[in-house]
């Protein structure tokens, strides 16, 4: 069995296509919006994981990972796919692991688009 290929934290081409079609300064309030949105999320799966509410992390890993592609952070659309689908029965153990592994992803994501973005700024002065 091979080992199944894991995909990197940033990828740049969702970041690339927003900065050609729209404005830094927009493109920076977005990225101040994805930051917030993804702060909620995880304060959501954190509560949601205490309280064992399986609706509420399947409901927010599903939001993670739509907003996660946006700014091609990957790794984070792919953790946050497998909370989504995640058979809890059989998984539940897995889901304090699986958050901590997609925040450190989002921690390491948030650097690149950041720094991404400040050298679209810096190109388009």
């Amino acid at each position: 069995m091979g080992q199944e290929e894991i995909a990197p934290d940033f990828e740049s081409g969702p970041l690339d296509e927003l900065t050609q079609v729209l404005p830094a300064t927009v493109v920076r309030e977005l990225s101040a919006s994805f930051y917030e949105s993804v702060a909620s999320c995880f304060a959501k799966l954190d509560a949601a994981a205490i309280e064992n509410d399986w609706a509420a992390i399947k409901e927010q890993g599903h939001d993670l990972k739509g907003i996660s592609g946006t700014f091609g952070a990957k790794r984070l659309q792919e953790l946050a796919a497998e909370l989504e689908h995640m058979d809890f029965d059989q998984n539940a153990a897995r889901v304090p692991a699986l958050l901590e592994a997609a925040k450190q992803t989002y921690v390491s994501a948030k650097t690149a688009i950041d720094k991404a973005l400040d050298s679209a700024t810096s190109a388009a002065a």
